[in-house]
């Protein structure tokens, strides 16, 4: 490295032969480390490092090698090992793929500086059946991601802070960044912790105040409403309650109606009351004279029941004796049925013993004749023959298992080999169901996405043309190895895109999905009638290595072919190959090609972008690594799936054959089994012929033993008659003796009968009396009748009267509504003298009343009830209103001092660091400022700080966007920022990936001599600057390392470089390049 300085110290990383080593050529000494810088690192399978250790210099550190070395694996190693998020470096999300190919395990070790004895953290990340963990490690002690992510906070260490840790990935993202977002990094990074919680309570303080205000506008607003309506409504609440005071007046009225009407009645009632009493008076004085009359009627009516009652005992005792001779009779029923029985049964022993001599007759017969059959049959013996026919059987089954066994076989294998068809089928329906493999990916990468296909290809027929499925599913690669060129160069976004070809359908669909499903989608318009050629033929490329366009590597509809051509130029794009890799410099100054890409080989791919400045007319190469392919690369492989179609014919040629083979071994069963039929009816015949003999033996015992059994059964006749006879005697005696008692009992009963007749004849004598004593009773009633009937009028017009005033106390009750009566009741009996007592006079009245009341008018039955409780809603509003006053002036007065204690400080900083950055501008003969700007001073979280800047003497400053200045412009002042802030924060270290890139080499020249510079101030912090090269002729000083990365198959063991040689060696080739 030539230069107007010496480093302090170089170290050299290299990868040999897929195997990382480091060399630390010298370690830099302790002294100028801050609290939390980082001393030594050391990665283990990490990314593409196998075993790494470096030694970090406490200023600044130089980390040098060409594009893919490993540079940004240091960069990981330091984020992932302090505790930082993958989302950081914006590389991948799963912490799993930063450990390297072919391993399990990464380990990371960081050893931070601390004046009582520096800390090291370790990191294991283990990759066990694709779950990944991490296991973490602070001074050898095993702690949580918690704690780690603490002890990093407190060396104030904040890898989410673009103004700290600035990734290759996220430089961009700090170049976009607006005033606000600049100011809020700027403040993670160097402001105390009062000043970030001054200026969140400034932000939300000026949020709270215009909520608050809008609440006090909103509030007052609704008060104005609410009195403006009360207002309104004052007269109908006026004529409300003039409406009600006459209700009410009609209410007592009617109740003093009500009452007097009782009160009426109540009279009328006690008048009849005493009619009727003296009435009854007068009838009691006329009853004197059948009083005998009554007395005696009352005498007979005393013996005709005395007489009922002998008559009911009579009918009862007459029932019970006809039941008993019920009894009697059916007893004696009974005991003739016995006589007969016992004459049957002697019957039936008759011709029992008849029928057993008959059937003894008979069972000689039978037996005298399997005596002589059995005779018969003991001269032949079957057993010789049944042996040799069960031996025949037995061979014969051994023969039909033989190709029963050889049977299974063949089923066996025409099973395994159908087995194999189906998984042979099932291989080339995997191969040519690329489609689906592509719509599942879809399903977990897209939700939205993949209900929207769903539904469209449900309803294609709502739309005139073709809306072609997402981009991602019609898109077929000739070879899938090219897949990760078209996906990296088609943003991710397009790749889920529907394409539709007619206008309106785009119309249609969007409005459908979009709208009234709720899907988040994204949907192209294909251009119409547009052809696309490339600028040059394929053939003028072919010297730099390019074999073709984009468009040639993947078929499409012609719609999607066409948007793809105009969106991303895949008919202009071209493709290189190995030998534009090894000439990529000369490609890129001469090919007069913008965009290429090289595909992955043993190496992962390449995308190249040349862009020329403006200004200075140079150009500026940028290069980034493929991505695997995700989606594109399922691709039908025509060549397998014929592979299994022959082999699935081949199969099923085998199962022709295996098919004949079991025909002809279920012939041989078929043909076994007809033998064996035969030998078994044979063997069923000699079987039969055996146990003939035997059954005969045993049946002839049987019937010898019911003969004799019969022969034992022989009854004696005589002496059974004489049983039957003594027992039917006995049965004649019993008859007799209740022959007697029936006869008895039925006298009884006559006897009874009789004398029921008696008391029957003395009933109806006194029945005759009694009706003569009832003539004169009648005779005296109808001299009476007139009597009579008055008293029941009278006993009627008291009951009705009593009943009426009944209910007219129950109304009048009611008027009430629940109070006390007017006698019990003082307030209602002075209410009710204001009315006359006469009822024609109160009805007067309440008419008088009611007129009163229609003259008033209809009115809103709820105004009243409204107006009450707006009313009570204007107190309480208005005291919120005060309320929320009160607290507006109080959270002004603490706005005012908040706003005093940030602004300040503030301002003090942003004039430091606007003093050092303008101090690099002039140092480069440029121009530039930083100041705290916002629109309006109160919107505290406007506020952002805007960086100004002038490039050349005839223009003014101008603000930094993305828009106004170059890409190099943007970096160098990026650059300067960070660095005119190093000074002023407490943080340990600093880190930039690649700020340098897009820069001119004047203005990349003076931003690393401004770095150099800044490292060398005592209180400059830790930093770390990554780039894939360094100009000639830089100025070096001593706070600073440079690591060189070296990378390559044939890059030599570091044990083995003899470094004397070397730098003697580059020293001749300086020499040289001065000639």
């Amino acid at each position: 490295m030539a230069g107007g300085g010496k480093s302090q110290s170089s170290t050299v990383l290299t990868q040999s032969g897929g195997r990382s080593q480091t060399v630390v050529t010298q370690s830099p000494s302790s002294s100028g480390y801050k609290r939390g810088a980082i001393v030594r690192m050391k990665l283990t399978n990490f990314l593409t490092y196998a075993d790494c250790a470096v030694t970090f210099h406490p200023k600044l550190n130089v980390i040098i090698g060409p594009n893919g070395t490993g540079k940004s694996s240091v960069v990981c190693g330091i984020c992932l090992g302090l505790g930082g998020k993958t989302s950081i470096l914006s590389r991948a999300k799963d912490i799993g793929e930063f450990i390297k190919h072919g391993k399990d395990k990464a380990t990371t070790v960081i050893e931070l500086y601390n004046p009582n004895g520096n800390d090291v953290i370790r990191r294991e990340i283990h990759m066990q059946l694709s779950k990944c963990t991490t296991t973490w490690y602070l001074n050898n002690n095993q702690v949580s991601s918690k704690h780690i992510d603490e002890f990093v906070s407190r060396t104030n260490t904040n890898l989410s802070n673009l103004c700290q840790f600035l990734a290759q990935e996220r430089v961009s993202d700090f170049a976009k960044m607006n005033k606000i977002e600049l100011l809020h990094n700027t403040e993670e990074a160097i402001c105390s912790d009062q000043m970030k919680k001054d200026r969140k309570w400034l932000s939300n303080y000026r949020q709270d105040e215009k909520a608050l205000m809008s609440k006090i506008s909103n509030l007052d607003g609704h008060y104005q409403k609410l009195v403006q309506r009360n207002q309104r409504s004052e007269r109908e609440v006026q004529r409300f309650t003039e409406q009600k005071k006459i209700q009410n007046e009609i209410i007592v009225a009617t109740a003093k109606r009500m009452w007097t009407a009782y009160e009426q009645a109540r009279t009328n009632y006690l008048t009849a009351k005493e009619k009727y009493q003296k009435l009854i008076r007068a009838k009691d004085t006329a009853t004197q004279d059948t009083k005998p009359l009554n007395i005696l009627y009352k005498k007979y009516e005393e013996e005709m029941q005395v007489a009922n009652n002998r008559v009911g005992k009579m009918r009862e005792a007459m029932h019970r004796s006809a039941k008993n001779l019920k009894d009697l009779q059916e007893y004696l029923q009974c005991v003739v049925e016995k006589m007969n029985d016992e004459w049957a049964n002697f019957k039936e022993l008759n011709t029992e013993e008849k029928e057993r001599v008959s059937k003894m007759e008979n069972l000689v017969i039978v037996l005298e004749s399997w005596r002589t059959e059995l005779a018969e049959l003991q001269d032949t013996d079957v057993q010789p023959a049944i042996n040799a026919a069960t031996k025949e059987i037995n061979a014969n089954l051994n023969d039909i298992q033989d190709i029963n066994q050889a049977k299974a076989s063949c089923v066996n294998q025409k099973h395994q080999i159908l087995n194999e068809i189906r998984d042979n089928e099932r291989h080339c329906a995997i191969l040519r169901n690329m489609s689906k493999r592509r719509l599942e990916a879809m399903q977990r990468r897209n939700r939205d996405c993949y209900k929207a296909v769903i539904w469209l290809r449900e309803n294609k027929s709502m739309f005139e043309g073709v809306i072609h499925e997402p981009i991602m599913l019609v898109i077929n690669m000739k070879d899938g190895k090219h897949a990760e060129l078209l996906e990296n160069h088609i943003a991710f976004r397009d790749m889920f895109a529907f394409v539709c070809e007619n206008s309106n359908d785009n119309k249609k669909f969007i409005q459908a999905v979009r709208e009234k499903l709720r899907l988040k989608i994204n949907v192209v318009l294909a251009p119409r009638n547009a052809s696309y050629h490339p600028r040059r033929p394929i053939e003028q490329l072919r010297n730099w290595g390019f074999e073709s366009y984009l468009r040639e590597l993947f078929d499409a509809p012609g719609a999607v072919m066409a948007f793809l051509c105009k969106q991303y130029r895949v008919h202009d794009i071209p493709v290189g190959s190995e030998t534009t890799k090894k000439i990529v410099d000369q490609v890129t100054k001469s090919s007069n090609t913008d965009l290429f890409y090289i595909p992955s080989t043993s190496q992962p791919g390449c995308r190249y972008s040349v862009k020329r400045s403006k200004y200075s007319g140079n150009s500026i190469v940028g290069n980034s690594a493929l991505r695997p392919a995700e989606y594109l690369n399922s691709v039908v492989d025509i060549v397998r799936i014929d592979e299994f179609e022959r082999k699935i014919q081949d199969l099923k040629e085998q199962i022709s054959e295996i098919d004949v083979k079991i025909g002809k071994y279920e012939k041989k069963h078929s043909d076994l089994e007809s033998t064996d039929n035969t030998l078994r009816s044979k063997l069923k015949g000699l079987f039969d012929k055996r146990q003939k003999r035997i059954t005969l033996e045993n049946k002839i015992q049987l019937k010898e033993a019911s003969l004799e059994e019969i022969k034992n059964n022989q009854q004696d006749l005589e002496v059974e008659k004489k049983k039957v006879v003594m027992r039917t005697n006995d049965l004649t005696l019993e008859r007799t003796h209740q022959c007697y008692k029936f006869t008895k009992s039925n006298y009884e009963c006559v006897e009874m009968e009789i004398e029921t007749g008696k008391n029957l004849l003395i009933v109806a004598t006194i029945s005759i009396k009694k009706d003569k004593i009832e003539e004169k009773l009648a005779k005296w009633r109808l001299e009476h009748v007139d009597l009579l009937q008055d008293i029941e009028r009278a006993a009627q017009t008291m009951n009705d009267s009593k009943q009426y005033s009944t209910q007219l106390l129950k109304e009048a009750r009611s008027s009430l509504n629940g109070q006390e009566p007017p006698n019990a009741n003082p307030r209602l009996k002075a209410a009710f003298r204001k009315y006359p007592d006469d009822l024609p006079e109160i009805d007067s009245k309440i008419h008088e009343l009611e007129a009163r009341l229609e003259c008033t008018g209809d009115t809103d039955p709820n105004a009243f009830s409204e107006y009450q409780e707006r009313k009570k809603e204007i107190e309480s509003v208005c005291n919120r209103l005060e309320k929320m006053k009160t607290e507006l002036e109080q959270r002004r007065g603490n706005m005012a001092t908040v706003k005093e204690r940030w602004i300040t400080p503030m301002k003090k900083l942003i004039s430091k660091i606007d003093e050092k950055f303008s101090e690099y501008f002039a140092s480069m003969g440029c121009a530039g400022e930083v100041d705290l700007h916002s629109d309006n001073p109160e919107d505290f979280d406007q506020y952002g700080i805007r960086i100004r800047v002038k490039f050349r003497a005839e223009s003014e400053l101008q603000e930094l966007n993305p828009f106004r200045q170059s890409g190099g412009e943007r970096s160098v002042s990026t650059m300067l920022y960070l660095i005119a802030m190093q000074n002023m924060s407490a943080c340990p270290f600093r880190l930039v990936d690649e700020i340098n890139q897009g820069m001119d080499p004047h203005n990349e020249r003076r931003v690393f001599d401004v770095i150099v510079r800044s490292s060398e101030e005592p209180s400059a912090s830790q930093y770390f600057l990554i780039t894939p090269k360094l100009l000639r002729g830089l100025n070096y000083g001593r706070s600073m390392s440079v690591h060189t990365i070296y990378n390559g198959e044939n890059t030599p063991n570091h044990e083995k470089w003899k470094l004397k040689k070397m730098l003697r060696r580059r020293r001749q080739f300086r020499y040289v390049d001065e000639e």
